[in-house]
């Protein structure tokens, strides 16, 4: 396994999204004169695998099988300068572990991370439903008050070819939407 450490500034200092028209990808969405500029996945996951120890692992390998998954994790490599607070662990939960870096990157939000074991077939949709069904998403996420998924892509196939089929798994869900969470913090 090669290791991976990326400080935060190298890991956020490419954009996602280009700022020169002429270097966006865009892809029709199911709404009629609105297009989804598609980001670039190389960088989307870098970043991911930057700030998530169980992501690193399933894309480099080695996280299925005997020793795989969240015991084969490595949690001491974190975010330069930053640090993970713990707000939820309990094993018998649907999610196991609820964790945030308050005002990543000095920007204002949280950053937060979340683990779920699941049991079943391999089902991609199933793991979009569990973040944007609003039912789903309020079983484990009590401050949920709705998910909206705006502008859904019109043509799945077109965000695979972007993303390199396969490289990082097939693209079930993409679009454009909003979560509104309650008016009380917990």
């Amino acid at each position: 396994m090669v290791a991976f450490h990326v400080a935060a500034s190298s890991a956020f200092s490419t954009p996602i999204f280009q700022e020169t028209a002429t270097l966006q990808r865009t892809a029709p969405s199911k709404t009629v004169g609105v297009e989804i500029e598609l980001p670039d996945f190389d960088e989307m996951f870098r970043r991911i695998q930057a700030v998530s120890p169980l992501a690193r692992l399933a894309v480099q390998g080695g996280g299925s099988g005997e020793g795989g998954g969240f015991g084969a994790v490595d949690d001491t490599i974190l975010p330069e300068g930053q640090k993970w607070k713990n707000l939820q662990k309990s094993k018998g939960k649907l999610v196991s572990q609820i964790d945030r870096i308050d005002n990543f990157q000095n920007l204002g939000p949280p950053l937060l991370r979340w683990r779920a074991s699941m049991k079943g077939p391999c089902h991609g949709m199933a793991f979009a439903d569990f973040i944007m069904n609003t039912d789903k998403r309020q079983m484990w996420d009590p401050q949920i008050e709705s998910v909206c998924e705006l502008y859904p892509i019109f043509d799945l196939d077109a965000a695979n070819i972007a993303m390199g089929f396969g490289k990082f798994g097939d693209c079930k869900k993409l679009g454009v939407g909003y979560t509104k969470t309650k008016a009380h913090p917990i």
